[in-house]
């Protein structure tokens, strides 16, 4: 696209927001404004309403009012990729970010936003937009729930074994944020990395529980570890499969992808002592229960034997009737970390550090 062929858009006819930004200085997420509209007139707002209305380009450097002039502008100054980059991260919405100059120098920054995917809505600040005139509004409520409610997409060809295969997602899953988290996957891969059947078979067994690695071809894991979309935990042949943070985020599940996570030992320690700071000792069957549905059984007697042998907790007993409390060495931690402490606050009373802060 030349600029003269991009002065020729108009606003009310064409997909386009002309802004002149000529300092460069065009606010990117609403800066310190406290009005929710001024703060949506933005960067980020101007991209979340044109992804959910079918795309658009947001012009800086451009006067809006028609017949456009150009003005020229110094926003984001060889930066365009980092403004492409900080886009996506805020908001996960693909754009591409490009520059014009015009005979007289005149710098231009054009950012094309694409559409959304089907049934997926994007948010400014847990609102979403739609662009009406000058505006940008809340979307109403009717475009709201036929956005929401529109069908699941056929799963495009996709190409296995050198073989074009036609797929109905819905026919494969019945979970509706999984069919659209595959279809955005889908449209963001190049063509020769795109989802086989296979793989999308493998994403949807490992979605609906825990999966060990041994359950899956290992080609297959490596291509959806390299991808992003499923992470391994463990380094066992046990070690268990979980879809990746991306899925999460894409679903809004953010908490579903921490509880799904393994803890580490330093994590189940913390939870051990808590536990020991009310009850004073334990059997194993109580650390069961504390991790119940994240450890198993063999998985927390093999931390708490750790636990044991660096004498953190100390082992009363054999078999059942055996009592785990507080061991020597964390003992001897905390009397020196106290010992320090009292050290420390002596040391600064001396000086007058204290007083000085008071």
């Amino acid at each position: 696209m030349t600029i003269q062929e991009l002065i020729q858009f108009k606003e009310s006819e064409n997909k386009v927001e002309f802004k002149e930004a000529k300092g460069g200085n065009f606010s990117y997420n609403g800066g310190s404004r406290i009005d929710p509209k001024e703060r949506r007139r933005c960067i980020l707002g101007y991209v979340t309403a044109f992804a959910n209305e079918g795309g658009g380009y947001l012009v800086l450097g451009v006067s809006d009012k028609y017949p456009h002039q150009v003005v020229g502008t110094t926003q984001c100054l060889d930066a365009t990729g980092k403004l492409e980059q900080d886009i996506y991260n805020a908001t996960r919405i693909r754009t591409e970010v490009s520059t014009l100059i015009d005979e007289n120098g005149n710098r231009v920054l054009i950012i094309k936003i694409n559409a959304r995917p089907i049934g997926k809505l994007y948010k400014f600040e847990d609102v979403p937009l739609m662009r009406i005139g000058e505006e940008l509004l809340p979307m109403s409520d009717e475009k709201y729930r036929s956005i929401i409610q529109e069908q699941e997409p056929d799963f495009s060809e996709s190409i296995c074994d050198g073989l074009t295969v036609e797929l109905r997602i819905s026919g494969l899953v019945q979970d509706k944020a999984f069919a659209l988290f595959i279809k955005s996957v889908q449209n963001e891969l190049p063509d020769d990395k795109k989802l086989s059947v296979f793989e999308i078979i493998a994403l949807n067994r490992v979605r609906k529980g825990v999966i060990k690695t041994t359950e899956l071809p290992q080609e297959i894991i490596k291509s959806l570890i390299e991808k992003g979309l499923i992470e391994q935990q463990g380094k066992t042949k046990g070690s268990k499969l979980i879809l990746s943070r991306a899925y999460y985020e894409f679903t809004g599940e953010k908490g579903k992808y921490t509880k799904s996570t393994d803890l580490n030992d330093q994590q189940v320690f913390i939870l051990i002592l808590e536990h020991l700071s009310k009850f004073e000792k334990a059997k194993m069957n109580d650390f069961v229960d504390i991790f119940s549905g994240r450890l198993t059984r063999k998985q927390v007697r093999y931390i708490v034997d750790k636990l044991v042998g660096s004498k953190e907790l100390k082992r009363d007993g054999v078999g059942k009737s055996t009592i785990y409390s507080v061991g020597e060495n964390f003992l001897k931690t905390m009397t020196l970390l106290n010992k320090a402490l009292d050290i420390g606050m002596k040391h600064l009373r001396e000086n007058g550090e204290l007083d000085h802060e008071k």
